[in-house]
């Protein structure tokens, strides 16, 4: 699939799925376009998971930094299971703990 294909297919996307699937690849970029453009980010899916939930959970600190201090996007958004990005932050942590001392 060339680039064209990619761009063509992204066409058909609402916006606020460009902007989810933005930060789930970790395409700044993008989400700095957008920001430019004035549209809001703190956009969330059909469970509540904004572009902060996503990029922070695949782990894109460069899009976690962007949204946070740039952008100023609500830093404790709850999805639909009441988890917000920091809260999902601290069981991730918690959880290497654990298997560490396992």
């Amino acid at each position: 699939m060339n680039n064209w294909t990619k761009v063509q297919e992204k066409a058909h996307y609402p916006i606020h799925s460009q902007i989810l699937l933005a930060a789930a690849s970790g395409d700044v970029r993008a989400l700095q376009r957008w920001w430019l453009q004035d549209i809001d980010l703190n956009v969330g899916d059909y469970d509540g998971r904004t572009p902060l939930h996503v990029s922070s959970a695949e782990g894109h600190l460069e899009c976690v930094r962007f949204l946070v201090e740039t952008c100023r996007v609500n830093p404790n958004p709850k999805d639909r299971c009441v988890t917000t990005y920091l809260s999902k932050k601290k069981q991730d942590m918690q959880a290497v703990v654990l298997a560490s001392s396992i």
